[in-house]
């Protein structure tokens, strides 16, 4: 339909799920600070948790159901959902398939890792925290891998 010169359509799953995966990378790294939900305001959780599971059923690339994910995970562990976050990686088998991933979904995956150890150290899971969280640090790379530094050129 015609409305005013613009017209009106519905998005398609494709569409939506590129919208969904906007929204969701920027809410993924903020903690949600709030004790008490306000009356009629939904939680970081349950927000996220909606967008991806959208994401995971209707899209069809890899890229954007591996990036929720990817952020999915990374929200859990930084609001101390270790089993959560943990539970998802498992699931997801993205362990095996981050090698043939684009080198910003790669950045995320290692700055997930991260955060999941962080988490498993913070719930006292010293020996999960350490196996994580070595992965990364023992490349003597780990800088790189977490896009944190910086390249001068002259």
């Amino acid at each position: 339909t015609c409305k005013g010169g613009v017209e009106h359509r519905r998005a398609t799953h494709e569409e939506m799920c590129r919208t969904y995966l906007r929204e969701i990378e920027h809410l993924y790294y903020k903690v949600d600070y709030q004790t008490a939900i306000v009356e009629g305001e939904e939680s970081s959780r349950s927000k996220m948790d909606t967008l991806c599971k959208y994401i995971y059923r209707y899209d069809s690339t890899d890229r954007i159901r591996t990036r929720a994910m990817l952020c999915h995970i990374y929200h859990h562990a930084l609001h101390n959902r270790w089993s959560e976050g943990r539970d998802l990686m498992l699931m997801s088998h993205l362990q095996q398939s981050i090698s043939h991933a684009d080198i910003p979904t790669k950045i995320l995956h290692n700055r997930t890792m991260v955060q999941l150890g962080l988490c498993a150290f913070r719930k006292g899971l010293i020996q999960h925290a350490h196996t994580t969280l070595n992965e990364i640090q023992s490349s003597q790379k780990s800088k790189e891998l977490l896009a944190q530094v910086y390249l001068l050129r002259g």
